[in-house]
């Protein structure tokens, strides 16, 4: 996600969902560009079994006054 413009805000929610032997794999990326901009990330997984999540976030700023938050449970 590439915030391009002042002022934008971003919210990505992610679920996911593991039984057996699976892998549940997420990735994201948010790229702040302009200033005043601000995102929250909440990522959620329910597993079973013997099954894994992996989850990698990256919040990479190139501006000023950005609010970022991101959080897995």
């Amino acid at each position: 996600m590439q915030q391009q413009g002042e002022n934008c805000e971003t919210r990505l929610y992610g679920l996911c969902v593991a039984a057996g032997n699976e892998i549940a794999d997420t990735h994201s990326a948010i790229l702040h560009q302009q200033a005043h901009g601000s995102s929250e990330q909440l990522h959620k997984c329910i597993l079973r079994d013997r099954a894994e999540a992996v989850f990698r976030g990256r919040v990479r700023v190139e501006a000023q006054k950005i609010s970022s938050s991101q959080a897995r449970f």
